[in-house]
């Protein structure tokens, strides 16, 4: 017994002890990682190659895999690194197999596609990230990081319809967790559309971006945002609200940091030329390379190549031919060391049509040649690549199959044997199977029979109740309409009593009794009793108020309306908004009477309905929204907002504008 006892501890003790070693081999494997964070020279290869070598030695697989992996993550990203890094991961995955860890084994799996798509090793990234997404024990957030990086593969090779269908999927199964990956997934939809040459799209994603990145107070993200929402505005033709963005952003957001400096003076520069005020541009581009040159503000080689590349290209459309190619012979010399082949090519031909303006026809030739050629090289390169992968992927698939048919040649055999022995049985089975059918088949067809003839008969009886209810539905909106009218008359008699503010009240209520019952007018008068054609009815109702206010020599009144369809209970609602926000307008836009303009628009963006009504008035000095505003009008607004669950938001530039965005689709 006390032989066993002993036994017992010595082994309770080895076991304690393995354990605590275990633990202290974990703790300095994640304090050189520490200590790398806090100071990147460090080196943690050498320091962490021997832990991982001593933990292979003794048997500590989870360990040995922490080593691979920290040895992976904490190695500098550039090109030199990319195959040790990937030997490392290899490595890693070999050790989490053992382990079982299928969650961590498929991270592995996407960390090595990154690898692969650093390299454009387009097709291995592709099949490495098809692992994790064919995989239906994945995790809902491998899932969607295997979705966004396979997006970024598709974008990268040029398929972007793919691209596009990935990025979007990634947006659709991001959760309340996943918003912390927001601005990436939304700033990689943006530049797919960017890519596509669609603005509209890429504003509407970089913007979500841009606010990602403003709620994290993230200023140097914000000012690489706002270049791409920079360019589509003035794609758009919306320069002078790009210049806005800009010049509100570093009045709010000052930051002394190089890089956010360089980039808001290039945004600015960018607006100033698409607003063809050449003389701010050229100040702000001389800003630019006074940065560059300056030795203090450390850019990295890239950084001041493709500043010199920017100001080179605006210098070359100004004709200021001397000085852009001094500035782009700079940026080729950054982009060389940096060894950026695609920005090389774009420079040599910007070099060719420099020197072919001022006539300098031999060194021209030799630009052009020098974009040719790499462009040849580029594209021979990557097709000769992406077709060794596709035949090595190709050989691997052909050997799967292969293993896979011999696996299944002696289980297709033993079906053959049990299929032919059940066969008979089969036969006699459905044989009475079928005469039992037949029987039922002849007795639902007598019931079928008198089942249709008494459907028909009540078809008959439905069809006259709904005739009528459709009658009856018409007279009641007549008869509302009616007594609207009366209302409205009975206001009028009683407002030649009234004067002042009184006689305004009494006003405003007749044109907003008017506008609702020209909803019951044409409900009554339409074969569609359920909805209002949004075309239709809008300039009838504010040629009413255009009547009734006596404007109709001052102000023009524009529309652009989409013919939308709503039911009444959206219908009400937008009308009377319609009447406050034209009323106001109005009133108290245009102290001038002349060039006066209010322009009326309804139309569908994405899934919402979105009214905008503008004018060119002096417009309000606050936002009547975030202001401390009591106007019965602007709250009135609001309130029917709220009864159609819409959005409403005033914009204050070049006078006023109501915008007003709703789901008609949703239930009331």
């Amino acid at each position: 017994m006390k032989i066993f006892t002993a036994l017992f501890c010595l082994l309770f003790v080895t076991a304690t002890t393995i354990a605590q070693l275990k633990d202290s081999v974990l703790q300095q494997i994640l304090k050189i990682d520490t200590a790398y964070q806090q100071d990147p020279s460090i080196e943690t290869k050498k320091l962490l190659m021997p832990i991982a070598l001593q933990c292979k030695n003794a048997g500590d697989v989870r360990n040995e895999y922490n080593a691979w992996l920290y040895i992976a993550r904490d190695i500098p990203v550039n090109p030199k690194n990319n195959i040790f890094r990937l030997e490392c991961y290899q490595q890693a995955l070999d050790l989490i197999r053992k382990l079982n860890d299928l969650q961590e084994e498929l991270e592995i799996n996407r960390q090595i596609a990154d690898i692969y798509l650093q390299q454009q090793s387009f097709v291995s990234a592709e099949h490495e990230l098809f692992q994790i997404i064919n995989n239906p024990k994945a995790s809902d957030h491998n899932l969607m990081l295997a979705t966004d990086l396979l997006s970024s593969v598709y974008s990268y090779s040029g398929k972007y319809d793919k691209s596009l269908f990935y990025a979007l999927k990634t947006v659709k199964t991001m959760r309340g967790a996943d918003t912390i990956y927001a601005l990436t997934f939304y700033d990689r939809l943006a530049v797919i559309y960017f890519d596509l040459n669609n603005p509209k799209s890429s504003l509407h994603w970089s913007k979500k971006a841009y606010e990602c990145a403003r709620r994290i107070k993230n200023i140097s993200l914000m000012s690489i945002i706002r270049t791409t929402i920079v360019i589509n505005l003035i794609d758009l033709g919306r320069p002078k609200e790009a210049l806005l963005l800009v010049k509100a952003d570093i009045e709010k957001f000052p930051s002394n940091d190089p890089s956010i400096r360089r980039d808001n003076i290039s945004q600015l520069a960018m607006c100033y030329e698409a607003l063809k005020l050449f003389k701010l541009a050229d100040n702000r581009n001389q800003e630019i390379i006074g940065m560059v040159k300056n030795p203090e503000n450390h850019f990295s080689l890239h950084e001041q190549a493709v500043s010199y590349h920017h100001v080179g290209k605006y210098y070359l459309i100004r004709k200021r031919l001397f000085a852009a190619k001094t500035l782009l012979l700079e940026a080729l010399k950054g982009y060389k060391k940096s060894g950026n082949e695609t920005e090389k090519k774009n420079v040599y031909l910007l070099l060719f049509k420099a020197d072919s303006a001022m006539k300098h026809n031999e060194s021209a030739i030799s630009w052009l040649q020098q974009n040719i050629r790499i462009k040849d090289s580029i594209f021979n390169d990557s097709k000769n690549k992406q077709i060794e992968e596709l035949q090595i992927a190709y050989n691997s698939e052909q050997k799967d199959k292969k293993i896979h048919d011999l696996n299944n040649s002696a289980k297709v055999q033993f079906l053959n044997l049990k299929q032919a022995e059940s066969t008979r049985n089969w036969i006699i089975a459905i044989s009475i199977m079928l005469l039992v059918i037949a029987g039922l088949l002849f007795r639902q067809a007598r019931v079928t029979k008198r089942t249709n003839h008494t459907m028909a008969r009540k078809n008959n009886m439905l069809e006259q109740l709904v005739t009528e209810k459709e009658w009856l539905l018409k007279e009641i909106h007549h008869r509302v309409k009616n007594n609207l009218h009366t209302v409205i008359s009975l206001l009028e008699t009683q407002a030649k009593y009234l004067h002042g503010d009184a006689l305004k009240a009494m006003q405003n209520s007749q044109h907003r009794i008017f506008a609702m019952s020209l909803i019951h007018q044409k409900l009554y008068r339409s074969d569609d009793i359920k909805t209002i054609n949004m075309g239709e009815y809008i300039p009838e109702l504010v040629h009413n108020l255009e009547t009734s206010f006596g404007v109709t020599n001052h102000i023009s009144f524009k529309f652009d309306i989409t013919p939308i369809t709503l039911n009444i209970s959206y219908a009400i609602p937008l009308s009377l908004i319609i009447n406050e926000a034209v009323t106001n307008a109005i009133k108290y836009a245009f102290p001038d009477r002349y060039r006066n303009e209010i322009h009326i628009s309804l139309f569908w963006d994405e899934e919402q309905v979105k009214l905008r009504i503008s004018d060119n008035g002096i417009g309000f000095l606050n936002d009547p929204y975030e202001s401390a505003n009591h106007s019965l009008g602007i709250e009135l607004m609001k309130g029917l907002c709220s009864d159609i669950d819409a959005t409403i938001s005033f914009e204050i530039a070049n006078g006023t504008a109501v915008i007003v965005s709703f789901n008609p689709n949703l239930e009331l």
